[in-house]
C-alpha cells in the first residue's frame, strides 16, 4: 500500500513473487488492504508517531517494524508487534519471515494489536486524562498548606503587592463580617 519514486524498482525486484503493489489507498479500501495482509512490514527508522502502524494494528494486521522513533511506545515486542534493531536488515528479514511463516504468532500479534488499539478511543483517552488529574490531586493535596486568615493576611501584606490603602480596605471588610 502506498506509492513513491521507488515503486517501479520495487515492482521489478518482486516480480514473480506473491507481492501485490496496491498503490495509494484510503478509507475502506485501505482498511480492507490492511485486514487482508498477512503482515504489515514497516521499514522507516525516522517515524515519530507511527499512525500507519496504528492503522494496521486497528485492522488486526501483525506488525514488523524498527525499534525506532515513537514506535516502541506504541507496541510491545513479541506481544503486539515484532521489532528489529534499526539498520539491522538481517533481523528485519528474519522477523518478517518468522511472522509470515508462523500462523499462530501472526494471529496472536494481530489480535493483541487490535485489542490494544481499541483501548485508544476518545472516551478512553479522556478517562485516562481524568485519572491523571485525580492521581495528581491526591498526590499533591496533602502537601497543600492551609493558612489561617492571619497567616494569609501576613503573606499578602508583606509581599509588597498590597498598598496600605488596600490593606486598610481589606481589614475594614474583615472587621465588618
Amino acid at each position: 500500500v502506498g506509492d513513491g519514486p521507488q515503486r517501479a524498482d520495487l515492482e521489478q525486484r518482486f516480480a514473480g513473487t506473491n507481492t501485490h503493489f496496491a498503490g495509494y489507498l484510503k478509507g475502506e479500501k485501505l482498511a480492507a488492504a490492511y485486514a487482508s495482509a498477512d503482515a504489515f512490514v514497516y521499514a522507516s527508522e525516522t517515524e515519530t508517531m507511527g499512525n500507519v502502524i496504528l492503522e494496521a494494528m486497528a485492522c488486526g494486521a501483525a506488525v514488523v517494524a524498527p525499534r525506532a522513533g515513537g514506535i516502541p511506545s506504541l507496541v510491545s515486542h513479541g506481544r503486539t508487534a515484532m521489532l528489529f534493531a534499526p539498520g539491522n536488515l538481517e533481523e528485519a528479514v528474519r522477523l518478517t519471515r518468522e511472522t509470515l511463516t508462523n500462523g499462530d504468532l501472526r494471529n496472536r500479534l494481530g489480535q493483541a494489536a487490535r485489542q490494544k488499539v481499541e483501548g485508544w478511543n476518545w472516551e478512553a483517552s479522556v478517562e485516562r486524562v481524568r485519572q491523571i488529574y485525580r492521581e495528581s490531586i491526591q498526590e499533591f493535596q496533602p502537601r497543600a498548606v492551609k493558612l489561617t486568615l492571619n497567616q494569609h493576611l501576613a503573606r499578602v501584606f508583606t509581599s509588597g503587592m498590597v498598598s496600605a490603602l488596600h490593606a486598610q480596605a481589606a481589614l475594614g471588610r474583615i472587621s465588618d463580617q
